[in-house]
């Protein structure tokens, strides 16, 4: 999987190396927005609006 990291550089993702949903959106999230969502309070407020089932984070 090809994104954009936060600087606006195109860098490869290779999607599996994570063996689970959870660790696939933290580097996703590290890599486009440079957030560890891994030590933040809200990481399951994070990952359902990611997954479409909340609105507001």
């Amino acid at each position: 999987m090809y994104l954009r990291n936060y600087k606006g550089k195109i860098v490869f993702l290779n999607e599996r190396k994570y063996t689970n949903e959870r660790d696939l959106y933290i580097a996703i999230w590290n890599i486009r927005f440079n957030i560890n969502i891994a030590k933040t309070t809200a990481v399951n407020n994070i990952l359902d609006y990611v997954d479409g089932k909340k609105i507001f984070v």
